[in-house]
C-alpha cells in the first residue's frame, strides 16, 4: 500500500482535534483526505497542519521521508503566491503541472521528489475532496500504487512511467 500523508498549509487551520480560537477554523481537509486515500488502497500516515515560513519545508521533508505521497492542501495560492508551489520548488521537486482550472477549486498541482509524489490542492473544505477526486493523477496515483504499480526509481524522474 502507498503511504499517504497530508500536510495543510494555512495560518488560520488548526488541527481538527484542537478548540479554534477566533479567526481559526478547524482542519477538515486532513481527515477527508485519509478515508479517501483509505477508501482508494493507500495508507494515511500522517495529517499535519503548518503555518508560517520556518517549519513548513522541514515539516514537508519529514513528511516525505515517511511516505510516498505528499498531498498539500491550503497555501496553493495566498498572500498573491503559490506556497504550495513554492513548497516543492524549494524541496527540489520537479513540477509536473501546475494551476489546471478545476472549479471549485483552481491552483492544483504536482511535483516529483526522488520518485514520490506530492500534490497541492485547494484549502476550500468545498473544493479539496472533489479537486482530490479530479486532480489529473492524484486518486490515480493512490490507486495505482495501491494495486502493486509503482514508480520506477530508473525512471527519468521517475515522472510517467508506471509499471507493476
Amino acid at each position: 500500500k502507498p503511504r499517504v500523508a497530508v500536510l495543510c498549509l494555512s495560518r488560520h487551520v488548526v488541527p481538527w482535534q484542537i478548540e479554534p480560537q477566533p479567526g481559526q477554523i478547524r482542519d477538515s481537509n486532513g481527515p477527508l483526505l485519509t478515508v479517501q486515500v483509505g477508501q482508494d488502497g493507500g495508507l494515511p500516515v500522517a495529517i499535519e497542519t503548518v503555518a508560517g515560513e520556518g517549519p513548513v519545508l522541514t515539516t514537508a521533508a519529514r513528511l516525505l521521508e515517511m511516505a510516498d505521497i505528499l498531498i498539500m492542501t491550503g497555501g496553493t495560492y495566498a498572500q498573491g503566491r503559490h506556497e504550495a508551489r513554492q513548497v516543492m520548488e524549494d524541496l527540489g521537486a520537479e513540477l509536473i503541472y501546475w494551476d489546471i482550472p478545476i472549479q471549485p477549486g483552481s491552483h492544483t498541482g504536482a511535483g516529483i521528489l526522488d520518485c514520490r509524489l506530492l500534490f497541492a490542492l485547494s484549502g476550500n473544505p468545498a473544493a479539496c475532496g472533489p479537486g482530490a477526486a479530479r486532480s489529473p493523477g492524484c486518486c490515480t496515483a493512490v490507486g495505482r500504487a495501491s494495486c502493486g504499480w509503482e514508480v520506477r526509481p530508473g525512471a527519468p524522474g521517475c515522472k510517467g512511467d508506471w509499471g507493476p
